[in-house]
């Protein structure tokens, strides 16, 4: 992946970017040779926008992706929340895989509330925090659950509810739902965007499907993800491997 950066009106942006990448370079260290992944990579994201990184398997958006995270130190070049430089992974930002990361030991509910302990001492706190996202992705009901028992799509709507339970400004996304099928990718798509509209957050989704690119745009007409959206005046962008669109990679 190279020389993506925003256009000139992007960065002349009245709204300062709650997540930025300037001049991001990384190489993997091979017997043969250094590996260029990334060359010279610069994004934006400002806040409650959607931006996709949409290109075929290999160009290196994941790799871009958790360096965005926190996960992986760039050769060159910095990551910046808020204008302070990422020197690692904050709960600023939640991350979402395609293979759903759950811990297969807890429950629904115990999976929920993992990360909230580092927020709260009190259980009954934790608890009713986790319970109240479980509701949001219409999942209460299985609060007992272990991940065996859920389908694909449910395990991925606890996984959301996990990330975004501790309330993150940012969430990232590397191609959640490749490994569902039509009929639930669609319903997470619309469950993806509600949860976007009432919480308000930034998102940053890597695919190589452009068709889920742009549904993560999409809302049905008079649904709460519409409304929400209106309200917000959320933006969408993209950021592609070719000159289809505003950004190049």
């Amino acid at each position: 992946m190279a020389g993506l950066e925003t256009d000139a009106a992007d960065r002349g942006s009245f709204m300062p970017p709650v997540l930025e990448a300037r001049d991001v370079s990384l190489a993997f260290k091979k017997t043969a040779g250094d590996l260029a992944v990334l060359q010279h990579v610069s994004l934006s994201v400002r806040e409650r926008e959607i931006v996709s990184l949409v290109g075929p398997s290999g160009c290196g958006k994941s790799t871009f992706l958790r360096v965005l995270a926190g996960l992986i130190t760039p050769d060159e070049g910095s990551i910046f929340i808020n204008s302070v430089e990422v020197v690692g992974p904050t709960q600023d930002v939640a991350i979402i895989f395609q293979q759903n990361t759950l811990f297969p030991w807890l429950t629904v509910l115990g999976n929920v509330a993992f990360g909230l302990r580092s927020r709260f001492d009190d259980w009954d706190v934790i608890r009713e925090h986790a319970l109240q996202w479980l509701t949001t992705v219409q999942l209460q009901e299985r609060s007992q659950d272990r991940p065996s028992e859920l389908s694909g799509g449910m395990a991925q709507r606890v996984a959301l509810a996990r990330a975004l339970a501790y309330s993150p400004r940012i969430l990232l996304l590397d191609e959640p739902f490749g490994s569902l099928d039509a009929l639930s990718r669609q319903e997470m798509h619309e469950v993806l965007l509600d949860l976007w509209a009432r919480a308000g957050m930034s998102m940053v989704l890597v695919t190589h499907d452009i068709d889920e690119a742009v549904n993560n745009r999409r809302s049905r007409p008079g649904s709460d993800a519409a409304a929400h959206a209106h309200q917000l005046r959320g933006t969408h962008r993209f950021a592609e491997t070719a000159s289809i669109g505003r950004h190049q990679v």
